[in-house]
């Protein structure tokens, strides 16, 4: 959410965020979870999903008691989509696609009376019922919705594309005025026995690229993760030894401790190397800098690492397919973590 917030607006403006939300750390309300959201994506839309890797129906805790909620299927999800009503900046992701009853009919009704659109994610590996989700969608007239195909996280992502390839023609043979999103994340989990300084391709556009190369008809738009992993990899790889992460166009580039460098040192072997590029220039790389310099802000955590590498990664792929200049003269300042 940090590497998000401090992406410029020309940047950001090209964004639609799709955010798997959970209650936020140690917050009493789940309402903080949307506050911090709301901060990150500042005065635009996004798709209102759900992390369901941290639905603990046991928990004593009342904000994820009330995210326990979201997650009951009767009346249709009835619990998330009424949590939705008097947020009209949150658009609703289809529940459950993969159940023996997602109540379709009665989903998208709901949906279609809050009238912001409707996101379908679905899994490559599962795909559920989407098909006949895009045919409810047709008979009922709802308007603006969006089929996300998700490769999720894998490093490979290339052998998922024939899978794709077919899913989006099937899609597209209902209607063509289905907006399509094709994402996925290639972002390593083990950095072991890679040395102290390496890079690693961004699969993620190779992937898009190649599905959208075989399919001549239809709105699709490129999609990935943020350069960010599965939830259930994050807290093991949290723990790993200290690194600087700087994406850029179809790399990114790690600089790893070697059991000794802090935080400060790797900087400064990342804003000596010859492939650092202080232009475009963006909050994450002003944070590297920063840190090098020993001045406040400074990285001194893997999640202040990641806020970096994301935001620099999303101006990057932001910056692809168009000449926006996030540099707007502004000094990237930022709040202090």
């Amino acid at each position: 959410m940090r590497g998000l917030k401090e992406v410029p607006a020309v940047v950001k403006n090209r964004l639609f965020p799709v955010v798997r939300l959970r209650p936020w750390l140690t917050a009493s309300s789940f309402d903080r979870a949307i506050e911090v959201t709301r901060e990150a994506v500042g005065d635009g839309t996004f798709g209102f999903d759900l992390d369901d890797t941290k639905f603990d129906p046991n928990s004593d805790r009342a904000a994820v008691k009330l995210f326990t909620k979201l997650f009951s299927p009767v009346n249709g999800y009835q619990e998330y989509y009424e949590f939705l009503v008097d947020k009209p900046d949150l658009v609703p992701v289809f529940r459950d696609l993969t159940s023996d009853n997602t109540q379709g009919l009665s989903q998208i009704y709901q949906a279609s009376l809050l009238d912001r659109g409707l996101f379908v994610r679905v899994d490559l590996s599962n795909p559920g019922s989407f098909l006949d989700i895009a045919r409810l969608c047709v008979r009922s007239e709802m308007k603006n919705v969006v089929f996300i195909f998700d490769c999720g996280w894998r490093r490979d992502p290339l052998p998922f594309a024939a899978i794709c390839v077919g899913f989006v023609k099937s899609l597209l043979e209902i209607s063509d005025e289905f907006e399509i999103v094709i994402t996925s994340s290639s972002f390593p989990a083990d950095f072991t026995d890679q040395g102290n300084r390496f890079s690693v391709r961004i699969s993620e556009r190779d992937f898009y690229n190649l599905v959208r190369s075989q399919i001549n008809i239809g709105k699709i738009f490129y999609g990935d993760w943020g350069s960010t992993r599965s939830p259930r990899l994050e807290s093991q790889v949290m723990r790993s030894r200290p690194r600087i992460d700087l994406a850029r166009h179809d790399s990114w580039m790690f600089w790893r401790s070697d059991g000794v460098e802090n935080y400060q040192m790797l900087a400064k072997r990342a804003v000596m190397d010859h492939l650092w590029q202080p232009s475009p220039s963006s909050w994450g790389k002003y944070l590297i800098n920063c840190t090098a310099l020993g001045v406040e802000p400074c990285i001194r955590s893997a999640v202040m690492a990641a806020a970096a590498r994301i935001n620099t990664h999303l101006i990057e792929q932001c910056s692809i397919e168009s000449s926006i200049d996030p540099d707007q003269g502004d000094e990237l300042l930022g709040d202090d973590f």
